[in-house]
Formats: C-alpha cells, structure tokens, sequence
C-alpha cells in the first residue's frame, strides 16, 4: 500500500487501477460536479450582418443543482474583448443590443458568463460576426481574419 494525502492506492503497479477514496474525497468530487455552471455556448446570427448599428447574439449553460440567476455579456472586436460593450447584466439567455456603432469590414464578439450560487462559470465566446456591406462576401466570423471582399 502507499498512500498519498487522502486516496490510497493498491498494488501500485497493476494491470487494473484501482482505488480507495475517503468520504471526504467523495465529497470533494461531487462538489466539483455541483459547481458552477458550465461554460456558456455563445451564438451569433452567422459569420456576416449588414446592420452597423445592432448586433444579436443567445447562449446557453448548464447548472446542477441551484439555477442560474445571472448572465454577463460584453461585445468587442477580440474575443472577451469589452471595447464595444462593457460587461452588462441579465436574466436573459438572448440580447439584441441596439444603438451600436460598427464598422464594415470589423468581426465582432460576444462573451458570455453564466452565475449560479456556487459562483461564476468560464468566459464563453462566439466564432465572431463580421459586419459587411450588400454585395460583400465576408471573411467569415470563425477564421478571424481579414476583411470582406467585394464583389
């Protein structure tokens, strides 16, 4: 036996791992399990738009045990970026944010987090929306490069 803070491990070097955890141990995974939730999938309208004046973006995350009370987003132009739009609040899982003025040529992201009572989740972000002009073609929001072409 060699044992190691609280798991204690057999036949150190066995065809088949097995294991002896305490309850405090246990309790520990399940804590993790019922944590906070999980980092939010972040959806834009597709990988160009024409407006240059609102963006709309939706997500969704996932939490055990208690819901989530609380969702924070910011739009920038990298992703977690918050030059565009500071961090705002909301109980929604959608935001149409209106008012804007954007660029052509410019990709934008939307980052996302997601609270619950166990804390905050990960920043989630989405592939990136770029704004173009009618006829334009787009780089396409999850390269990340470049401008649109013209056509």
């Amino acid at each position: 036996w060699e044992e190691l803070n609280s798991v204690v491990y057999k036949n150190v070097k066995p065809k088949y791992v097995s294991a002896v955890v305490d309850h405090f141990s246990i309790f520990g995974i399940f804590g993790n399990v019922l944590g906070a939730p999980s980092k939010p999938v972040v959806v834009d309208d597709g990988d160009s738009t024409l407006s240059t004046t609102s963006l709309h973006a939706q997500w969704s995350s996932n939490s055990v045990g208690s819901g989530i009370s609380e969702y924070m987003y910011a739009i920038g132009t990298s992703p977690e970026a918050t030059n565009i739009v500071d961090w705002s609040s909301t109980t929604q899982t959608s935001v149409t944010k209106s008012g804007l003025s954007l660029n052509v040529g410019t990709i934008y992201y939307f980052s996302v987090q997601a609270k619950n009572d166990k804390g905050w989740s990960e920043v989630g972000v989405s592939d990136g929306i770029e704004i173009i002009i009618s006829g334009s073609s787009g780089s396409g929001g999850s390269s990340g490069g470049g401008g649109g072409g013209s056509s």
